[in-house]
Formats: C-alpha cells, structure tokens, sequence
C-alpha cells in the first residue's frame, strides 16, 4: 500500500499558524499608514476598521465536498518485505493494483495546508494541493482494494478534525483584532494632527 502526497498542515521549515497570526499582527502598523492620508482623514474609525481587516482577513479552509470527484485506475504495485507474499528482506515483486483518488475543491488560503495548528495531532493527513483542489488518494494490491474505501474515509476525518482547529484558532486571534488595530488609528491620527498643525504654522 502506498498512499499519495506528503504530511499536510506542515513545514519542512517549522513555520506554522501561529507564526502566520502574529506576523498578521507585525505587519498592522504597515497596513494602517498605507492608507492614503486624504482617505485615512475623510474616513471615520468604523470604516477604517473594516478597511484594515479586509485588508489582513486570513481566510479558513473550507473543502467542497459535494463537488468531490473519485477515480480509480490499475495501477501496478510494488511490494517489498511482504512476509503474506512470501517475500525475504530486500525482495521485491510487482503486482496488480489499483490506485484510487478523491479530488476536492476547497475555498481559503492554499498556504494555510502548510501550517501546523495549535492544537496539533502527532499523526498528519497525508494528500497534495494542485492549484484549488485537494488530492487524496493510495495505491493498493488488487486482492486489498477494499482498503481504498476506508482510508478515504480516515484521511477526510482527518482533514477535518485539522480544519476545526484551525478555524478555532483564526476565530481566536480575530476576536481581538479591531482591537488592536484601534489604537494604531489612533497614533496615526495623532501623527496627522501634527502634521496639519505644522503646516499651519509654516504658511502663517
């Protein structure tokens, strides 16, 4: 049996959805003077809010699984070290096979299938993303492919406990967004009102 991808909701590099969350927070300041200084003035606090959080939203996963498409091929399989088969260690032999895979569109970020949640489980879903989809899928002997059926099965519970966790977590850190997005309006409005007083003082 082979299964099709590599771990999901992980990175090689150790980055994961906290990371994400707290450089969110580190870029605020950036995101709040990029706003044009007419607009920023014309604009009240509310609108600025909305604006900022648009701006800096992190879209959860979400998979379509009622537009999931199944296919299933021969394949040809190649065992090793299989003592049912009658094989010794380091023998190989090639059999008759089918590979089975599920294809479910999904809506978020793609980036977020890269980022350990927190919570995390120890044992990870394994599937590949290609562009908006997400492929599940494994390579079996003939004689075993009603394995196929109940691997999808786990692998979607899987996927699905990891996505709970990580809604959990952005519903977490949005909660106190706008909260913190407030007093960076604040200072900039501040450092506006100065601005504008400076002029004044210069074309007096």
């Amino acid at each position: 049996m082979s299964v099709i991808g590599e771990n999901l909701f992980y990175d090689s590099r150790g980055a994961d959805l906290d990371d994400v969350l707290r450089a969110r927070t580190a870029k605020l300041p950036d995101v709040v003077d990029r706003i044009g200084e007419a607009d920023f003035i014309a604009a009240d606090e509310g609108d600025l809010i909305d604006q900022i959080v648009e701006a800096v939203t992190i879209k959860p996963l979400t998979l379509h699984l009622d537009k999931a498409e199944t296919d299933v091929e021969e394949a040809s399989i190649t065992l090793s070290d299989s003592f049912q088969r009658g094989l010794a260690h380091g023998e190989t032999v090639r059999v008759p096979g089918v590979r089975v895979k599920r294809t479910i569109p999904f809506d978020g970020d793609a980036d977020l299938w890269r980022r350990k949640t927190n919570p995390y489980s120890l044992k990870l879903p394994i599937g590949r993303v290609e562009h908006n989809k997400l492929l599940i899928g494994i390579e079996t002997p003939a004689d075993q492919s009603g394995s196929a059926k109940a691997y999808l099965d786990t692998t979607l519970n899987e996927i699905d406990e990891c996505l709970e966790r990580q809604r959990a977590q952005i519903k977490k850190d949005d909660a106190t967004l706008r909260d913190r997005i407030k007093p960076l309006i604040a200072a900039r409005k501040s450092r506006l009102d100065g601005v504008a007083k400076l002029r004044e003082e210069l074309q007096a």
